[in-house]
């Protein structure tokens, strides 16, 4: 039995994330029991291309930038105009010739002198950039996101979230393509994570998931009728829809929670209605 197709509500949604997160108004809670985080920087690719290890599963050394002034490492593509908040550059190393706002503190007399300079030196982010040349996080790792849920009729919200959505393992069927890796019978593409690409190496393909795939995700060659919901996309929602049997195989009291739980509705899709 297929679930509702458009719950609403508070939800609990398990993700992996980029340190960029596209819900800024979300509650995020580290949960040890539930979660690992993983953060990396690029956009829609999961796990995200950059210099690592040749094996994937090499977690301890996993994917970090060796050289944040490379634009092909740093910073993401889906920053854009938001490399300020991230940087440990100053606004006058960022933006060149310097915004107007900022002139008067670019001047040699006003960076040289001790006395007019803030503690961080108008460094304006986070330091985002430093923090990758140690580590950009593991691709094991989830976070639990508190929120109104996901949403999955929304094809540019899907560009950065789809690949990095968690899926359970417990309840889900194994891939039935490929050859699953030693170190994961669900990672059928060899990449280091079980995501949507496990059973649609092309999920913004909605007709044959660019010709590969789980033959009863894919579905048909030049038919839609595996995006359920007619986003464009196939995604964890369509997931749902389509393995969905109302039995809890995981024996953890929740029945089909393929990518979470939505609390309010007391279902499985944690659809996002509130607008």
């Amino acid at each position: 039995m297929l679930p509702e197709l458009r719950p609403s509500g508070a939800a609990l949604l398990r993700l992996r994330l980029s340190v960029y997160l596209p819900w800024r108004h979300a509650s995020v809670i580290l949960a040890a029991l539930l979660c690992w985080i993983a953060v990396s920087p690029a956009n829609a690719n999961f796990p995200f291309p950059s210099p690592g290890p040749s094996n994937p599963y090499d977690y301890q050394n996993y994917m970090f930038i060796t050289n944040a002034d490379d634009p092909a490492q740093f910073p993401p593509s889906d920053l854009g105009d938001d490399i300020w908040k991230y940087s440990s550059k100053t606004a006058c190393q960022i933006y060149s010739p310097p915004d107007q706002k900022f002139f008067e503190n670019c001047s040699a007399e006003v960076q040289g002198d001790p006395n007019r300079t803030q503690e961080l030196k108008w460094v304006t982010g986070a330091s985002i950039d430093r923090a990758w040349q140690t580590t950009t996080g593991r691709p094991d790792v989830i976070i639990a996101v508190h929120d109104s849920g996901v949403k999955w009729n929304d094809g540019g919200f899907l560009v950065d979230l789809n690949n990095k959505t968690w899926l359970n393992r417990g309840e889900l069927p194994l891939p039935n393509w490929g050859s699953p890796h030693p170190n994961d019978p669900y990672d059928r593409n060899g990449d280091g994570i079980f995501n949507i690409k496990d059973y649609c190496p092309n999920p913004q393909d909605e007709l044959d998931c660019g010709g590969s795939g789980d033959s009863r995700v894919r579905g048909a060659a030049g038919s839609p009728d595996t995006d359920y919901n007619a986003n464009g996309w196939i995604d964890p929602e369509d997931l749902i829809f389509k393995f969905s049997d109302g039995v809890d195989q995981d024996g953890n009291g929740y029945k089909d929670d393929f990518v979470g739980w939505d609390a309010y509705e007391d279902d499985s899709d944690a659809f996002d209605e509130v607008e």
